[in-house]
């Protein structure tokens, strides 16, 4: 589908991706999200995989980038309940990096992003 090609041109650019997460990602949100190099979450965030819900399996890639950023036992909660994880959470497993006030979401992220920035291209280019 769309989120796994977006996901398969993720390692031919450039420039580090930085995820804001403002509310629920979800199934392919959720790959979309882990294709990221890192990311910032609002409080108001959730994140969750439903691939088993809905029936679909997972193509994007979540089977193998899920368990490697928040372990085995975290991976197979998410994805065999369904249920979805909330901001807290995710930034306690490793998922996110950090929790912020819903407003403070995207001035985070253009701080970290500013940070990056003043380096050199050829160091930070993935």
């Amino acid at each position: 589908g769309e989120v796994g090609a977006m996901l398969r041109e993720f390692p031919k650019r450039r420039k580090p991706a930085i995820g804001a997460i403002n509310g629920a990602a979800m199934t392919g949100g959720l790959e979309l999200a882990l294709g990221c190099d890192f990311l910032i979450a609002s409080e108001r965030a959730s994140f969750g995989d439903t691939h088993a819900k809905i029936g679909a399996l997972a193509g994007a890639g979540l089977n193998s980038r899920l368990p490697h950023q928040v372990g085995t036992r975290w991976s197979k909660q998410m994805s065999l309940t369904c249920q979805p994880i909330n901001a807290a959470t995710a930034c306690r497993i490793g998922l996110v990096n950090e929790v912020v006030a819903h407003e403070h979401l995207l001035p985070r992220a253009l701080e970290l992003a500013t940070a990056i920035a003043v380096h050199a291209p050829a160091l930070v280019a993935e």
